[in-house]
């Protein structure tokens, strides 16, 4: 489907072969960003991952992060602070039992607390500033850029306002940044003692100092990374993309305010609700997780490897329940031939995954959660089946996929061994309320109210 966006041509894929064809086929072709004005100006000029245009600087960029923060070694290392993080999750529905709990602020906070410490060696703390801060900073970047569609009437965002209250915004979290990084380099070699982590911003500091690849790291390149840290940008984009074609609501705009942890965040709980409303699945869920643990308190990240289900659970939840419904847009480098048709340089691309998730031509009962589909399939969400692609393919996969399917893997096998849990009051599980919200990251629209008992 094509869409023009005032001035500017919009490419709506949603089928499993068109997708293929965009980033594996033409991949090169389809790997860089459009140019929009508010990130533009946030991101210190598109000097972060994520918006960053295809090109030299990407590619080291990305390279350093692959290498230095989200490889296999990186995301093993930070294995104590997640199974830390899942003890204090038990440890909090432990004290609920025979309370209802709110699960969905729960596990805000436990992946919230996983990303902190990652990025800065310390868990999240949202005072009063800093959430002012996030909240100010979201309702900049979800505002509707009249420039970025039609440049010719760029005037008008400065008129709004748009413009001013962006260059503020961006200003206040710079100056937040900066505190950030001047505390890690004023204690320097206390970091990484009492053998923790050593956390991104102090990596990305070395890297800055030992300049190993002829790369040279600015300092804006490390803010712009802690800020894709904290606010990841992918949970905010279609508004931004498509804002011509939805409703300004003050309920979406609050929605979005859970920053930088919403897709994985969302998943995790989208998870739970399906076991709730699928007594049998989380029955069979438990008997693994039981058989796992041989017995131990709490499943470790090595058990997780015997689990079979649990990734079998996980992946029907991304099909089903997948994180960003539009993956973050592309733009063609140059004219391609796709498909048959002509598609011509400076096209934005929108690849509909919630569409390719529920295609009734891949997947048999597409609406029904079935984690048993996955037990003899090859299909993962890796980028090499593009019926399953949540955290996208090819050049501009998320660099983040294996730190975030770690984190939902612990908690969900720990929840499920420690805890029977049902709805409150007398609820009937097929009763639970599974309407989504209406935004970006597809997360639930109501809060997933729960009750818990131990199970031993």
């Amino acid at each position: 489907m094509l869409l023009h966006l005032g001035s500017i041509p919009t490419l709506v894929a949603s089928s499993s072969e068109a997708a293929r064809e965009i980033m594996k086929s033409h991949d090169l072709s389809f790997a860089s960003r459009p140019n929009l004005t508010i990130p533009n100006m946030l991101f210190y000029h598109n000097a972060d991952i994520a918006f960053a245009p295809f090109g030299e600087y990407w590619r080291d960029l990305k390279n350093i992060a692959s290498v230095h923060l989200l490889g296999n070694t990186k995301v093993r290392s930070y294995r104590k602070v997640r199974e830390m993080e899942v003890k204090q999750v038990v440890n909090v529905l432990e004290e609920s039992v025979g309370t209802t709990i709110d699960m969905g602020s729960l596990l805000v906070t436990y992946v919230n607390n996983i990303i902190f410490r990652a990025a800065v060696g310390r868990a999240y703390d949202e005072g009063l500033k800093r959430a002012n801060m996030l909240r100010k900073f979201v309702d900049v970047f979800a505002g509707f850029s009249v420039g970025s569609y039609v440049r010719w009437l760029s005037w008008i965002d400065w008129v709004t306002g748009l413009v001013g209250k962006a260059e503020r915004i961006g200003k206040e979290f710079d100056e937040f940044l900066e505190g950030v990084i001047e505390q890690h380099v004023n204690k320097g070699v206390e970091d990484g003692k009492d053998d923790q982590p050593r956390a991104f911003v102090d990596i990305l500091l070395d890297v800055q100092k030992e300049n190993r690849t002829g790369f040279t790291l600015r300092r804006d390149s490390i803010k712009a990374v802690l800020m894709v840290c904290f606010l990841d940008p992918k949970s905010h984009v279609f508004r931004f993309i498509c804002m011509p074609l939805l409703v300004k609501t003050s309920k979406f705009t609050c929605d979005l305010l859970r920053d930088g942890t919403e897709s994985t965040f969302a998943s995790l709980e989208w998870a739970i609700s399906e076991l709730l409303r699928n007594p049998r699945i989380l029955k069979k869920l438990q008997l693994e997780a039981t058989e796992a643990a041989q017995g131990k308190s709490m499943i470790e990240e090595d058990d997780l490897k015997n689990m079979s289900y649990l990734k079998a659970v996980i992946k029907e939840s991304f099909r089903l329940h997948i994180p960003v419904p539009l993956l973050v847009p592309r733009e063609s480098l140059q004219d391609v031939k796709l498909m048959g048709y002509h598609v011509p340089a400076h096209t934005q691309v929108l690849v509909n995954v919630w569409a390719i998730a529920r295609d009734p031509a891949i997947w048999d009962e597409p609406t029904e959660f079935r984690p048993e589909r996955f037990l003899n399939s090859s299909v993962n969400y890796h980028g090499s089946h593009f019926e399953l692609i949540p955290y996208g393919a090819g050049q501009r996969i998320c660099s983040g996929m294996q730190f975030s399917v770690a984190i939902i893997e612990l908690a969900l096998a720990n929840i499920a061994y420690k805890f029977n849990f049902e709805l409150p009051n007398g609820m009937r599980n097929e009763d639970l309320d599974m309407c989504e919200a209406y935004g970006v990251t597809v997360h639930r629209k109501s809060p997933l109210l729960v009750s818990v008992s131990p199970r031993f």
